[in-house]
């Protein structure tokens, strides 16, 4: 019974001289990218149709780069989703395809990234998007 009490006065002296002074600090981004924002892109064949947009993000500094935590959301009918998202579809003839939305950061900007696994669209698969940016650091 005294080495349990020795061990618990000893485990609370411990644990009263840890002390942590960081701080963390956090910023969210709204965008909404409109559909005439998105930018066609193929591989280097010509192949592998997908589309881009590039938004400033000034908040992303060298630092938030370095040592911070990027999490991106798509905002759908008043709920967000963690990208990267991916939905399957079919439409009335019969096809099946995959829509995937994900995105890369630099220090400064985001690329949000739209890709179809059959990689065919027409002008309206790609709509108005709104993503929320959340930095840590």
């Amino acid at each position: 019974m005294k080495k349990q009490i020795l061990l618990l006065g000893v485990l609370l002296l411990w644990l009263s001289a840890c002390t942590i002074n960081e701080s963390t600090e956090s910023a969210s981004v709204q965008h909404r990218v409109a559909a005439r924002d998105w930018v066609q892109n193929t591989d280097g064949d010509g192949l592998n149709l997908f589309f881009s947009c590039t938004m400033p993000v000034p908040e992303l500094s060298n630092y938030v780069f370095q040592h911070g935590l990027v999490q991106v959301y798509i905002v759908l009918n008043g709920a967000q989703q963690v990208l990267p998202y991916s939905r399957h579809y079919e439409d009335l003839d019969g096809n099946y395809w995959t829509q995937t939305i994900d995105y890369e950061f630099s220090q400064g900007s985001i690329t949000y990234f739209v890709t179809h696994s059959d990689f065919f669209y027409t002008t309206a698969d790609i709509s108005t998007m709104d993503f929320r940016v959340q930095l840590w650091w």
